[in-house]
């Protein structure tokens, strides 16, 4: 009777141990998918934050290009006003030295601020080729960088034109 207890004892302590190994075996096989499936997570996570960069720093470029165009557009208006306020001030007929003298200022002050625009336009042209965008997202770029090489070229006629006004001014006051 004993030696069934301790056959049945020893039987039992078996079947625990191979239980205990399986159980060992598949917390293992378990461990080493969740392992692998963490693994695959942090790729595609990676994967998600590279495309998410890629997308912020289109977008704060594109920005950069659109708010100097809005730039110039204002600038441009307000050479249009000041263009015009000499050709009141000449259909008047009201010559006033120092208003010469603030016109001149302005233009200057508007030559430089060209200048200025040029060379932002052509810091944004030499980024551009450094950055890894696709030609999907280059060719939205370009489009408002030919709208700012636009914008610039009318500038360049619009300060001639105000230089052109401020010299008539000064001209016509001696008639």
């Amino acid at each position: 009777m004993k030696r069934l207890l301790l056959l049945v004892l020893i039987t039992v302590i078996g079947v625990i141990k191979i239980s205990a190994q399986e159980i060992d075996l598949s917390q293992e096989n378990s461990t080493d998918a969740r392992i692998e499936e963490l693994t695959q997570e942090v790729a595609e996570l990676s994967e998600r934050l590279d495309k998410l960069q890629e997308d912020y720093n289109f977008l704060s470029f594109e920005n950069i290009v659109k708010e100097l165009v809005f730039r110039t557009e204002i600038f441009d208006t307000d050479l249009k006003i000041s263009i015009n306020d000499i050709q009141v001030l000449c259909y008047n007929g009201q010559y006033d030295k120092s208003v010469y003298y603030q016109f001149k200022e302005n233009y200057n002050l508007s030559q430089k601020q060209y200048d200025i625009f040029l060379d932002q336009k052509e810091d944004l042209s030499n980024t551009i080729l450094n950055l890894p965008f696709s030609s999907a997202r280059l060719d939205i770029i370009n489009l408002s960088l030919e709208k700012l090489n636009a914008d610039l070229e009318i500038i360049e006629d619009r300060l001639q034109i105000y230089l052109d006004m401020i010299n008539i001014y000064y001209k016509t006051r001696f008639l």
